[in-house]
């Protein structure tokens, strides 16, 4: 029990926060280079948690909470994405000017 208070501790110790620059990281997603390195890293991840986790539930291994409370965050993070996007108003918007195909007027 003391190991994971311990383990909380350090993952919420607000002094970690606190050396975050946010105007640095902010700024920094302005750079298209650095959103898609940080978006493939992300991908990348996400990838190896879902191999480990199969790996050790395939072993027989049900200590797997720590992969679990790390994939639902990278999964949180990217939903907050979608959710910005989407308050922004830069949501996917149908074209009023395509209706659908007419096939009447497709040509082989």
């Amino acid at each position: 029990m003391r190991k994971l208070r311990h383990w909380l501790r350090e993952i919420f110790d607000p002094e970690d926060f606190n050396n975050l620059d946010i105007s640095l990281i902010a700024g920094s997603f302005n750079d298209p280079a650095v959103r898609s390195i940080w978006l493939n890293d992300c991908l990348e991840e996400l990838k190896r948690i879902n191999l480990e986790l199969d790996k050790r539930i395939l072993s027989g291994d049900v200590e797997v909470f720590d992969l679990c409370v790390r994939r639902k965050a990278y999964q949180d993070i990217l939903e907050g994405v979608l959710s910005a996007r989407r308050q922004a108003g830069q949501g996917e918007r149908p074209n009023p000017k395509v209706q659908g195909v007419n096939l009447d007027r497709v040509t082989a």
